[in-house]
């Protein structure tokens, strides 16, 4: 049987991140782009103004938290293929809209999930509310299991290494201050382009019928404590008045929730950090890095590559 492939598009988040590249990088493999957005008057950061315009890119208002918006997408846009990300604001866990996509015809679902995920079936029914986002993530998988997608792609990342720019820096402090809870917390620091070519790469040829999960991460020899990382970040972008003082998680939590944070999620990710300072192993890392090599034809991209490509940004802070 000859392997499913889909060139016309709907891509949800792309204002943000990996949404972005994962739109740039199916652009790019020749497929038409709908751009599928909350507010389409929102910049864009992954894709240039130039290449958005000159490109088979086309913006459509549509919004993960409401199914009609969905189904209009979907209609208008003739798209079997959806990529989607975890919205903490639907109560139902996205159910809804999903349902939208599958009603209007959708085959072929990418999932942005989580490397916390780490079970399938049963287990995977089984996370309990208490791992919040862990749990979060686990719905939105089962609620897509359940639709009966006939192609399912759930991505499950490690650390991103954008996260230390985009929520790991208070720019309101003068310099700005790098957020340490631990300095050897370790993370692999994958970088979002990876991801995103992964996902692009199944949303135009989904894997296999059924569903297909794929953990993603740097290699081994990319882990770095806290304390390294922020070093390198200082070293690369030039950007060496970075405050790096380590903050105390208590202090930490207080300031979250103070934003309007509940204040069981920075709990959570003070486990999640304690977690891993034991260390980044198990099958989940191994493959995380071999799922790249298979996709994307190459090594992962290294933490001091994906800065120096970056360099600009954080020099811009």
């Amino acid at each position: 049987m000859a392997q499913e492939s889909y060139s016309n598009l709907l891509v949800f988040g792309a204002s943000g991140t990996v949404g972005g590249l994962v739109a740039l990088a199916a652009h790019e493999r020749g497929a038409k782009i709908w751009l599928a957005m909350r507010d389409t008057s929102k910049a864009i950061k992954a894709i240039p103004n130039d290449v958005e315009k000159a490109g088979n890119f086309v913006r459509i208002q549509a919004d993960l938290t409401d199914p009609t918006s969905v189904a209009n997408a979907v209609a208008h846009s003739g798209a079997k293929a959806a990529f989607i990300y975890l919205v903490l604001a639907a109560s139902d866990h996205q159910r809804a809209s999903l349902k939208a996509l599958r009603d209007g015809g959708v085959e072929n679902i990418v999932f942005l999930s989580s490397l916390g995920v780490k079970v399938e079936g049963a287990a995977l029914r089984a996370i309990p509310p208490s791992k919040l986002m862990w749990f979060r993530n686990a719905q939105v998988e089962i609620a897509i299991e359940d639709l009966a997608f006939p192609h399912f792609t759930a991505l499950r990342p490690a650390s991103f290494a954008s996260n230390y720019i985009n929520a790991g820096l208070d720019r309101s402090s003068t310099p700005p201050k790098a957020t340490i809870i631990f300095e050897d917390a370790q993370a692999d620091n994958i970088a979002p382009e990876d991801i995103a070519g992964v996902g692009a790469v199944v949303l135009l040829t989904p894997p296999t019928a059924g569903k297909t999960t794929l953990y993603l991460s740097n290699t081994a020899a990319e882990t770095r404590t806290a304390k390294d990382s922020w070093a390198l970040i200082k070293q690369i972008t030039g950007r060496a008045d970075i405050d790096t003082t380590p903050t105390s998680p208590e202090a930490w939590v207080q300031k979250v929730v103070a934003q309007g944070m509940p204040e069981a999620f920075p709990r959570f990710y003070l486990g999640v950090l304690d977690d891993s300072k034991r260390g980044l192993v198990g099958p989940e890392y191994e493959a995380g890095a071999a799922n790249i090599r298979k996709y994307l034809g190459r090594e992962p991209m290294g933490f001091v590559e994906y800065l120096e490509k970056h360099k600009v940004e954080w020099q811009n802070i």
